[in-house]
């Protein structure tokens, strides 16, 4: 990403996401937000640039030249309320959005409704669409037990880097069987069923006793819902086939609504 302040004309605030989806996802709502009146033409102050990832935005917003100029907004994933509260400790122009990630915002049956463009709206059956998704959400729910298990295990953490699974063994000439198998049997014991399926037991008990809007805003893993249900099983089934991207466009061509707890995200970014 090309340095943002760089991009940036006198009073314009910027705004570094993590990736294309967010930043067509962001401008769409934002469009919304003018079109309702509940701000004004916000490209005259705002410009919106993917930074490319989570560590490429915190790099944007902690460059000491774009000190109240350069925001950043990025996905909360399966980060800890406390987690989240050090990072913003930490980086005061760090925004996390309300849902696990953007795409949650194109998941829920009522507010996908509204972003289904005319042609497919006019003459649908609008109770075997919300059906059709309401199908899946126990299903994306108890993925999303297992993603924040997984998660809280630091499993994500392990299987990274120079020293994570397998590149701890694979990266340097480790040839010491003692040293080979203290490595496989500390990822043995962060693998082993006995020790993940009851902790994923918890965490299914756990999302499935939220109300359907809290599960469908902060249990379920929103990239692979709306890839693998929303467009794939609803969308192409009810519609007819078309690619992933297309369909984004469909959706994000003209939004009527802003939901209600993207509002006050989107506000913050309006000098």
């Amino acid at each position: 990403m090309t340095d943002l302040k760089t991009l940036l004309r006198p009073g314009m605030r910027g705004v570094a996401v993590e990736g294309d989806d967010d930043k067509r996802i962001i401008e769409a709502f934002l469009d919304a937000g003018t079109r309702a009146g509940l701000w004004g033409n916000w490209s005259i102050s705002v410009r919106v640039e993917k930074a490319g990832n989570f560590n490429q935005v915190l790099k944007e917003i902690s460059d000491p030249a774009n000190a109240g100029t350069v925001w950043g907004i990025v996905d909360r994933d399966w980060r800890s309320d406390n987690e989240i509260v050090d990072l913003q400790a930490t980086y005061r122009q760090l925004i996390f959005l309300a849902r696990i990630m953007i795409e949650n915002y194109l998941i829920d049956p009522n507010e996908l409704l509204d972003l289904l463009p005319t042609a497919q709206r006019s003459g649908m059956d609008v109770g075997k669409f919300r059906s059709e998704i309401e199908a899946h959400l126990d299903e994306g729910t108890k993925h999303g037990a297992l993603s924040q298990m997984l998660y809280d295990s630091g499993a994500y953490d392990f299987c990274r880097g120079n020293t994570g699974y397998p590149r701890g063994l694979v990266s340097s000439f480790v040839t010491d069987e003692t040293e080979i198998t203290v490595a496989l049997e500390k990822w043995r014991q962060k693998l082993h069923p006995s020790t993940i399926l009851p902790d994923f037991q918890q965490h299914v008990a756990s999302f499935l006793s939220r109300t359907r809007q809290e599960q469908v805003r902060l249990c379920i893993h929103g990239k692979v819902f709306f890839n693998q249900v929303i467009v794939q099983r609803v969308l192409n089934t009810m519609f007819g086939q078309a690619k992933r991207e297309i369909w984004l466009n469909r959706l994000l061509q003209s939004p009527n609504n802003v939901p209600p707890d993207l509002q006050p995200i989107l506000r913050q970014l309006i000098p």
